[in-house]
């Protein structure tokens, strides 16, 4: 989303989040619950390239998996 603002992409990924852990899967007839993790960081940031932009993105879904699934991070 690279017209997004900081604030906006967090609105769109917790809503995002938000949907698939109202989601559900049948496998072998067990319903399993999904989870999502993400991580946001933003263009603002004024970092080097758009290598160094998805990096910190996904340290910072790192971080959510680490601290509990299902959560959304953004770089500070």
């Amino acid at each position: 989303m690279p017209e997004t603002s900081i604030k906006n992409a967090l609105i769109v990924a917790e809503r995002l989040r938000e949907r698939v852990a109202k989601t559900t899967m049948k496998i072998e007839g067990n319903e399993i619950r999904i989870t999502l993790s993400i991580g946001v960081a933003s263009r603002d940031l004024k970092l080097e390239s758009r290598e160094a932009l998805v990096a910190l993105a996904d340290e910072r879904l790192y971080l959510a998996k680490r601290q509990g699934h299902n959560r959304v991070i953004p770089v500070p």
